[in-house]
């Protein structure tokens, strides 16, 4: 329950200004059959997600030992998304979708055509938010062109006080390069009057870390950005490459003495259903729907997007089979997902 509760609050936190902003009536009307699917764990789903996110590549200047793509075995070939297929997938969800994440599983500004894809995402009254490690914002002039390109929300990874805790897990990365591209784009927001983006730093927990997160806490106050201390989890990248004697092994290599920041690799990590398969989807640059940020491997795909509509994916013989995991009531699950091993969410009938 205490788990639902700060989800709730931080869904309401940091999707809620997005969510007023590009609210319309049909929105609403979708939103509130896609919560009732969600609510009632229905098979299909009468509504369509309202957030999006896009792979837009599998590129990125660091190597984070726990990232998926950070050793070169990436399942996705090396790629970059292509704008017709980016607007395909907004044009058919425009009417329904509150906001698009880029890049989950890598760095968002490798995209030469990042703005673009703002942009184009705003024209059809669509948020934006980015995840990213902010190397390459190294500029006044990039940072000016995000402030003012109307980014919505963008988090900012920075995990450490000093270079030595920093390169630990952000292997390739520049502490101070990073803290001086963030402070930058905080002095040009605030220049220019910004309303937007709103930022936050994320600082991923880990043991080489921990000690510093009453620095970064003071840091944080003191160049005006709210920080964010994030457990730090493996990906399905990850779990579906070792075993679970291996992943456990290999966590505990970073796992963090305070438990509040420790994940456990043998159980889920929320008591409840996964809110991807009702609330959110995919696309690759492979233009192939993915059921989730972590799931990474072209094989657990959903559908390709190249040959049909969304539409004709939503409720496919995947998406209906993976929501069968968190049936209220127990459901034979004949067709197997990537979603039946995820231990990210609780199943209840395993």
């Amino acid at each position: 329950m205490v788990k639902i509760i700060s989800d709730f609050i931080y869904r309401i936190r940091n999707h809620g200004k997005i969510f007023l902003r590009y609210l319309t009536f049909k929105k609403l009307i979708n939103f509130l059959k896609v919560e009732y699917a969600y609510k009632h764990k229905k098979q299909i789903v009468n509504g369509f997600p309202y957030t999006l996110s896009v792979i837009l590549n599998n590129a990125c200047q660091l190597s984070c030992p726990l990232c998926p793509i950070s050793d070169d075995s990436s399942p996705r070939p090396d790629g970059n998304l292509q704008f017709e297929d980016y607007k395909r997938f907004i044009d058919e969800l425009k009417d329904y979708a509150f906001e698009v994440g880029f890049n989950p599983l890598a760095e968002p500004f490798t995209h030469k055509n990042i703005f673009k894809l703002i942009e184009y995402a705003h024209d059809s009254r669509i948020g934006t938010r980015i995840h990213t490690n902010i190397l390459a914002i190294d500029s006044e002039e990039l940072a000016t062109k995000v402030v003012t390109s109307g980014l919505d929300y963008l988090s900012v990874s920075i995990d450490g006080t000093s270079q030595e805790a920093y390169e630990k897990y952000r292997i390739g990365g520049d502490y101070q390069k990073a803290l001086d591209n963030l402070k930058r784009l905080l002095i040009v927001k605030k220049k220019l009057n910004s309303q937007t983006p709103s930022i936050r730093w994320q600082f991923i927990v880990n043991k080489y870390n921990e000690h510093q997160i009453e620095e970064a806490s003071q840091i944080a106050k003191d160049i005006g950005v709210e920080i964010y201390f994030q457990v730090l989890t493996p990906g399905l990248g990850i779990t579906e490459k070792y075993s679970a004697d291996q992943i456990e092994d290999f966590y505990n290599d970073w796992k963090p003495k305070n438990s509040k920041y420790v994940y456990d690799p043998t159980n889920a990590c929320y008591d409840y259903a996964c809110f991807w398969l009702w609330r959110g989807t995919i696309l690759s640059y492979q233009s192939t729907i993915a059921p989730c940020c972590i799931a990474n491997d072209p094989k657990t795909d959903f559908g390709d997007f190249g040959d049909i509509t969304f539409k004709e994916i939503w409720n496919n013989k995947y998406y209906v089979s993976a929501r069968a995991n968190f049936s209220s009531t127990p459901v034979e699950v004949s067709f197997k997902t990537v979603c039946d091993t995820c231990n990210v969410f609780e199943k209840p009938h395993n």
